[in-house]
């Protein structure tokens, strides 16, 4: 168990985690709608792009990880 620093009170680390998560979450449901076509069908016609979409979420989401390890590293 870590003991927060006033830097990074509890209240203001959880926040940070939520925002993280939310932004995460928020990123993989814009994946999913992606992914599908207007008459939610899952695309397959362009397996490049399909590729290259899933890429760009993960970057997204490395992105918003970081931010809570960068967080902890403050700790």
């Amino acid at each position: 168990m870590y003991i927060l620093k006033p830097i990074m009170e509890a209240p203001k680390l959880s926040a940070l985690y939520h925002l993280a998560c939310a932004r995460s979450q928020e990123i993989l449901v814009d994946l999913y709608e992606d992914l599908h076509d207007s008459k939610g069908l899952p695309m397959h016609d362009d397996a490049d792009w399909v590729k290259s979409r899933i890429q760009k979420a993960v970057k997204e989401i490395r992105t918003e990880l970081s931010l809570i390890n960068s967080a902890i590293e403050e700790l």
